[in-house]
């Protein structure tokens, strides 16, 4: 009718929505300063990385291990998913990134066990299959993702370690234990 409205109350409705990965190039610039006097240069020191002189940041390395490990993706199709959004990863450098995260985790893996043998008399063991890519083969086979765990009912830290291995043999997990007595 063309009159003044009065609000009176609102309808309020939610949707659920995203930004799938989005990459982009970080540009550090580090200027670089001379002394005359001492004939010398200086610039400002690089910034620390998980991968010295690496193309990825940290997020994207963790992005790369959560696809992994998280969500169970081969890094081929890792690889994939990068080349819908304009970035070309190689399944090489990705592996590569992957075992150089690998070799910076073993000090707190080990740390784990020692702690998980050391402090533990009742552990839990369980092996669980996996299927693993056979290379060159276009087949999987099984794996085995070995589980130690600490017992709810001793004091200290709940304490779980995995161990992966190729097959279901006990020697993997005499291998695992080592010297360890239990009660």
């Amino acid at each position: 009718c063309g009159q003044h409205l009065v609000k009176i109350g609102e309808d309020i409705s939610e949707q659920l929505d995203m930004t799938p990965a989005q990459f982009w190039v970080n540009r550090h610039h580090r200027p670089q300063y001379a002394c005359r006097a001492c004939e010398t240069v200086t610039a400002a020191p690089v910034a620390p990385a998980l991968i010295d002189g690496g193309m990825a940041t940290n997020s994207v390395i963790s992005w790369v291990m959560i696809c992994k490990y998280t969500d169970h993706l081969p890094l081929y199709r890792v690889a994939n998913i990068a080349a819908r959004s304009g970035v070309t990863l190689a399944q090489s450098t990705l592996a590569s990134w992957v075992g150089k995260v690998g070799f910076h985790l073993q000090p707190l893996a080990d740390r784990l066990k020692a702690r998980l043998l050391n402090s533990h008399t009742v552990l839990h063991a369980d092996e669980t299959p996996l299927r693993q890519l056979d290379p060159g083969k276009g087949k999987t086979k099984r794996a085995y993702l070995w589980g130690y765990r600490s017992n709810d009912l001793e004091d200290g830290a709940r304490l779980i370690v995995f161990d992966y291995q190729v097959s279901r043999s006990g020697e993997h997990a005499r291998n695992f234990l080592g010297n360890w007595q239990g009660e």
